[in-house]
């Protein structure tokens, strides 16, 4: 998750400048800056035998723009089944024989592909049908619903989708005891909120990282066997047993 930070140290999060750049059609610029540093950032965590996927946002204009596809092909193949890409519902909707042929390259390439903040955007339950999607991640504001009956109802219903149609799932969000209660009741969900963590450094995510591990008795890791597992198995083992991950603010170089 990309962030603005100015010479006094302060930190702007996405909301507050993306538009800017959408405004100048400079998306697809920000887009592949971030995989550049995303692919950086990996190789030098891959030198402390440390490797955790990353997960990148990209827009629907990348992902339609066959150039800055051929890059990002380019790129990731530096650092192999290590970067996964997030894309909103909208992205699904203009230029759909690009957006599957785009979603089919990055699969072929050893990327996982993410629906983010699932249940807000306009695409209907057809497009989970017709494209490739590894994960739905269910947006914060049916977390924050949790609280209700209504509510929970409509949290099953969308986890219920999602294992229907043979889709990891990742809740975003979640920020109370009460609410991780309620979605870890959910096999095989991955968690993600400020309940475990703000937002930490690069540095700070593999320190974290190393001592889950060694909670769970997993001492090293190898690169080969990383390569073949899943993004969602990736994640599980990582962070086992709580099974979540953290939003992190990566201090790019």
């Amino acid at each position: 998750m990309i962030r603005l930070r100015d010479n006094a140290g302060n930190v702007e999060g996405p909301g507050q400048f993306l538009s800017v750049f959408e405004q100048a059609n400079l998306m697809t610029d920000i887009d592949l800056w971030v995989v550049r540093q995303s692919v950086i950032q990996s190789q030098k965590w891959m030198d402390l035998t440390f490797y955790m996927p990353i997960s990148v946002n990209i827009s629907s204009h990348t992902l339609t723009d066959k150039v800055a596809l051929e890059e990002i092909l380019k790129q990731i193949s530096k650092v192999p089944g290590l970067i996964h890409f997030e894309i909103t519902e909208e992205s699904l909707i203009d230029n759909q024989a690009m957006v599957e042929e785009s979603i089919s390259r990055l699969h072929q390439a050893g990327s996982t592909v993410h629906i983010d903040d699932f249940g807000t955007g306009y695409s209907s339950l057809s497009y989970l049908n017709r494209f490739d999607i590894d994960t739905l991640k269910i947006d914060r504001s049916f977390v924050m619903a949790l609280d209700s009956e209504r509510g929970k109802q409509v949290f099953y219903s969308l986890t219920g989708i999602a294992k229907q149609l043979g889709m990891n799932i990742v809740v975003e969000g979640v920020e109370t005891k009460e609410q991780f209660e309620i979605v870890s009741r959910e096999p095989d969900v991955v968690v993600q909120g400020w309940y475990f963590s703000r937002s930490v450094s690069a540095e700070e995510v593999r320190r974290y990282s190393v001592q889950r591990a060694a909670v769970c008795n997993t001492s090293s890791f190898d690169v080969e066997e990383i390569a073949r597992k899943s993004w969602h198995e990736r994640v599980r083992e990582l962070w086992a047993p709580l099974l979540f991950t953290g939003e992190c603010l990566f201090q790019c170089a």
